[in-house]
């Protein structure tokens, strides 16, 4: 795995263990390609030097307990709007940590929420991509360089 890889992983093992108290873990089997047709997801952008967009779309169930515990809620009171901030805000805290490893003098733009699959973050190809379970609940993280074709 390359250096800059392993720093991503590291800070996804950090934020979900942080955030969630949960674990990060590479899936096996069927897993490695979840269904995420119903996703919650966010994107936020990076400027700078290496213009980079980050994505998370994670299964309903991560996002469900992600506001859970960022809103100290139940989860059958949480609104599909509830589920939108959680992740946005998950990206946001990740985002922020993968800006440092991007480049310096960097800035995080505003993360944008989205239900279902993101057509917003245009058609490069990823150069980090992960596919990942945060307490056995499924989520995919990519890293695409702006203008990388």
């Amino acid at each position: 795995m390359e250096e800059i890889e392993a720093e991503i992983y590291l800070v996804l093992q950090s934020v979900c263990g942080a955030t969630l108290g949960l674990e990060v873990e590479r899936p096996t089997g069927d897993a490695v390609h979840p269904d995420l047709e119903q996703a919650v997801g966010a994107f936020v952008e990076i400027s700078g030097e290496t213009p980079t967009s980050l994505l998370l779309e994670c299964s309903e169930a991560l996002a469900r307990a992600t506001a859970s515990a960022m809103f100290s809620s139940d989860p059958s009171d949480l609104t599909d709007l509830d589920l939108q901030d959680a992740v946005a805000e998950l990206i946001n805290i990740i985002g922020g940590n993968v800006r440092a490893l991007v480049s310096s003098g960097s800035q995080l733009g505003i993360p944008k929420p989205f239900r279902e699959h993101c057509s917003q973050v245009g058609h490069n190809k990823p150069v980090h991509e992960f596919t990942l379970s945060c307490g056995g609940m499924p989520f995919r993280f990519s890293a695409t360089v702006i203008g990388n074709e």
